[in-house]
């Protein structure tokens, strides 16, 4: 509507000069995203229409129809509306949102971590048993060997180190050898 003050447009029209009549659609698809992302926007004369993906739909598709597209994750459809489990929100129950409990669930860093600690454990272990039984193989080389070293005190309490065969002399019973 164009007066001695200009034109006034209706809602999707504009027009080029005051004298002039709203005659220029305006291509609403272009000032944004209206249709969201789950449509396609298609310019109209004085408006726009959105075609929605399977499951959605409203002027702006922005309404999850369930009867159409199951509810994911769980989820119960309720008159069209999808009524989603613990943990779970959105139209389509598509969006997770973690509580506190969550951190007392292992995850996968979790469960490698322990899995790395046992091995390790493990592995200590296992080079601990190999070590004493190397130590017990030594000992066992050192008392096969025919000569040994012993010590003992004489009567000023000096030690004096004698040098025995392989069997222990008489007297001196189990004493340690060196």
């Amino acid at each position: 509507m164009c007066g001695q003050h200009g034109c006034i447009c209706a809602g999707g029209w504009t027009h080029i000069s005051e004298k002039s009549v709203c005659d220029i659609d305006i291509d609403e698809c272009q000032q944004g995203d209206l249709c969201s992302d789950k449509g396609i926007c298609n310019n109209t004369e004085g408006s726009y229409a959105c075609v929605c993906l399977s499951g959605w739909g409203g002027a702006n598709c922005s309404t999850y129809n369930c009867t159409v597209r199951a509810c994911k994750n769980g989820g119960t459809c309720v008159d069209g509306r999808c009524i989603c489990t613990k943990n779970w929100t959105g139209n389509d129950c598509s969006s997770y949102v973690p509580t506190d409990t969550d951190s007392l669930v292992p995850g996968i860093a979790d469960r490698m971590l322990l899995y790395g600690s046992c091995g390790l454990l493990m592995f200590l272990i296992i080079l601990l048993l190999v070590s004493v039984w190397c130590a017990c193989k030594n000992k066992k080389q050192r008392t096969i060997s025919p000569n040994r070293t012993m010590w003992t005190m004489d009567q000023n309490g000096r030690f004096q180190r004698k040098l025995y065969s392989n069997k222990t002399p008489s007297g001196y019973g189990d004493l340690p050898y060196l």
